[in-house]
């Protein structure tokens, strides 16, 4: 533009010149005359020409700060969306984590309210800062045309986009307070994670522990005396004890019910005068095949297996051994 208005003077000037040099009539004074005046207008021109080409130089300087101020802001610009969007993955990584957390705190339903408002709370906050995003974005973009507009048609449009640039560094300020507000959050999310995990830790074991003691207790507190529809071992060995002791047939199921009611203990089935004696009697010929394997194994005939059974045997009939 500055170029152009220094040709247009320059032609002027050439132009009025010869003009006002060819009106008069041409004599040696007139002719002295109007080379004195064109010499007098080239110098004032070229004077003005000196003084547009240095404005001309100045506006060029100034264009030329103004780019790289453009070049500088626009590189800001991206530094700020690329960290606006690792924020953003950092943020969805957090609400994964949260979900993940929330499902396996299944059995946690006190805190589940507490964990679902604060993960509505951080998807609106991802919101607003994909909203303040956008905002920036819209504002960086409209910033720079109006750059561009300033270098192509006005120098005066200068203030107006320092305010743009100004409001744009303020709004990315904004946006990052909010990030950090939005961490701080999720930091907090984490270590009420963590609590509640350790406490669903503690009442699982308390719980199981408590299961375990119950069921300990109530297997120890009752007495099986029939094992799958038969007598254990162990009731039969009580009842040949028994037996030994002196205590009556028809008595040993009281006395095994009084022993374990005094000891606290319940016990399940009954033994009848017929079970004890038949208990008897296996007992007796366990007895017998087992003196007769070990006379075998010591390979002594001299000795009569008769005269060592225990005397509990012999003072008992054949009638009462069978019932």
């Amino acid at each position: 533009m500055l170029a152009r208005q220094l040709s247009e003077a320059r032609a002027k000037a050439n132009s009025k010149a010869g003009a006002s040099c060819f009106e008069l009539e041409p004599t040696v004074d007139s002719l002295q005359e109007c080379l004195g005046l064109s010499e007098a207008k080239v110098r004032a021109s070229l004077e003005k020409i000196g003084e547009l080409e240095a404005a001309l130089q100045t506006q060029q300087q100034l264009v030329a700060q103004l780019s790289q101020a453009l070049d500088d802001k626009i590189h800001d610009h991206q530094v700020l969306i690329d960290r606006l969007a690792s924020e953003q993955a950092h943020s969805k990584g957090l609400y994964q984590s949260l979900r993940t957390e929330r499902h396996a705190r299944q059995r946690g339903q006190t805190w589940k309210g507490v964990l679902d408002g604060q993960i509505k709370l951080l998807k609106s906050a991802e919101f607003k800062l994909s909203t303040t995003l956008k905002t920036v974005r819209n504002n960086a973009s409209k910033a720079i045309d109006s750059l561009m507009r300033i270098e192509k048609q006005n120098v005066a449009l200068r203030s107006n986009l320092s305010l743009a640039l100004q409001r744009c560094v303020n709004e990315a300020q904004l946006a990052k307070k909010k990030i950090d507000q939005a961490q701080g959050k999720a930091k907090e999310q984490r270590r009420i994670a963590a609590n509640l995990k350790r406490r669903w830790a503690s009442r699982v074991q308390e719980n199981a522990l408590q299961r375990a003691k119950e069921r300990l207790k109530k297997e120890s507190s009752v007495h099986k005396l029939l094992h799958k529809g038969a007598y254990n071992e162990k009731t039969r060995s009580l009842i040949r004890l028994l037996v030994q002791a002196g205590c009556s047939r028809p008595y040993v199921d009281l006395v095994i019910h009084e022993v374990f009611k005094t000891a606290g203990i319940s016990v399940h089935g009954h033994v009848s005068r017929c079970t004890v004696s038949r208990v008897v009697l296996e007992g007796y010929f366990a007895a017998q095949m087992q003196l007769g394997y070990e006379m075998q194994q010591a390979k002594s005939e001299s000795t009569s297996w008769i005269h060592v059974v225990p005397v509990s045997y012999h003072s008992k009939t054949r009638d009462d051994l069978w019932c």
